[in-house]
């Protein structure tokens, strides 16, 4: 699911963008359920759904991660545009809107961020997993409303739990270090570029 939802992103579907709701995953519904009728989420009968990991962690910045790398940008990028776009697209991008960022910058058909796009929300998926079967933390199977920041997706889905949002911290701040090595590639991609259409205008 996170590849596909990836990978459509990436070729401009907006659909993705739109966080469907709990109600679209029976899994996440039974837990739901468990958790109400038992009053809490221990034993829930499926720790591992699409709402307690992609939703949750998957997309903790965005789909593709594009929060992450709109970070990355803004830390390591030595082109102006792409920085000020960064900046104007920061107050959406927070609140699950990364449409604008995308076109912007583009990473939309880029095939320098294709790689990233799709693999960080895995990695974000995996260390969840990983979480959740050592109990470090509870599985989200709350309702989120509508709008709520990506960041705050597991902290709000687990009832507040502490431990979900600092794993959610945890693989935001891993993604703005995966994206880096991207952005610097971009970097001296500009900047030979720039000096091949130099030395064709000086012949």
């Amino acid at each position: 699911m996170g590849l596909l939802n990836g990978l459509s992103g990436w070729v401009g579907n907006s659909q993705v963008f739109a966080l469907n709701s709990i109600a679209d995953d029976s899994f996440a519904l039974e837990n739901l359920t468990y958790a109400v009728t038992h009053h809490t989420t221990t034993g829930i009968p499926y720790p591992y759904t699409l709402t307690n990991l992609y939703r949750s962690f998957g997309m903790v910045a965005g789909v593709g991660a594009v929060l992450a790398l709109l970070v990355a940008i803004l830390l390591v990028s030595r082109s102006q545009k792409d920085r000020k776009v960064s900046l104007l697209s920061l107050f959406p991008s927070l609140f699950n809107n990364g449409a604008s960022f995308m076109v912007g910058i583009p990473i939309l058909l880029n095939l320098l961020y294709v790689i990233p796009f799709l693999l960080i929300p895995l990695v974000n998926m995996t260390i969840a997993a990983l979480a959740l079967f050592l109990k470090l933390m509870p599985a989200a199977v709350y309702p989120v409303p509508d709008g709520t920041p990506s960041l705050l997706y597991a902290f709000i889905g687990t009832g507040g739990s502490l431990r979900a949002l600092g794993v959610s911290l945890f693989c935001f701040a891993l993604d703005v270090a995966l994206y880096i090595p991207f952005v610097r590639m971009g970097n001296q991609v500009r900047k030979d570029l720039l000096e091949e259409v130099g030395s064709h205008e000086s012949l």
